[in-house]
């Protein structure tokens, strides 16, 4: 088996499917959790200048999508066909679009219970968090209804695009509550994709880490 080395910072954020996926296929792995301080003090010795990346037996993964699919293709969890890898593939873009829509939202979602912030807060919420989640929760809601029963977006078992939508669908939770009430197909996905055994375990035991470096 190979040996895996895993580098991001210690919370959830775009590191998260990737330890989801080594849990998922019961693989041992080395979850180096940076803090603010190791990670500027190692910043400039890091191979792209940023996190996440992945070491295989020495050889070095950037990018957090490409680790993604790459554990996801050796784990069994990118789709059981070539077009189900790649609806997978899609829907992962299409959330980084959305994404890049709704980011300016989090730093006033973040910071809302400071003062002066709650005005920031709700304006963002209607101008900018609305509108994205209303976009991309049609787009998932479409492919899930599209797909059957299965109780996935993508094909008839788990792939890492559930994983993605799932856990950041808590962020929103945790910080929203009620934000995505009405979206009642992505409820049935959560809650079948958190009861999955061996993620539910993870979950339990993963280090309690702030919600805010989610995406």
């Amino acid at each position: 088996m190979p040996s895996y080395k895993f580098t991001y910072f210690h919370g959830r954020g775009i590191g998260e499917v990737a330890r989801q996926l080594f849990a998922l296929s019961d693989t041992p792995f080395e979850d180096v959790r940076l803090r603010g301080e190791e990670w500027m003090n190692i910043k400039d010795q890091s191979p792209w200048g940023h996190v996440p990346w992945l070491e295989v037996d020495g050889k070095v993964l950037n990018q957090s999508w490409a680790i993604a699919r790459y554990l996801a293709n050796q784990f069994g969890f990118a789709g059981k066909t070539p077009f189900e890898s790649a609806m997978v593939d899609a829907l992962g873009d299409q959330y980084k679009d959305y994404w890049n829509e709704i980011k300016p939202f989090f730093m006033p979602m973040y910071r809302q219970n400071m003062e002066g912030m709650k005005d920031e807060f709700e304006k963002k919420k209607k101008e900018v968090a609305e509108p994205a989640r209303d976009k991309f929760y049609a787009i998932l809601t479409k492919e899930y209804k599209k797909n059957g029963s299965t109780g996935h977006l993508v094909g008839s078992s788990l792939t890492w695009i559930d994983l993605v939508v799932v856990d950041h669908m808590g962020v929103l939770d945790h910080y929203v509550p009620g934000f995505l009430d009405g979206f009642e197909e992505m409820r049935e996905l959560q809650k079948r994709v958190n009861a999955h055994p061996k993620l539910a375990e993870w979950l339990k035991k993963r280090p309690h880490t702030p919600h805010n470096i989610s995406r």
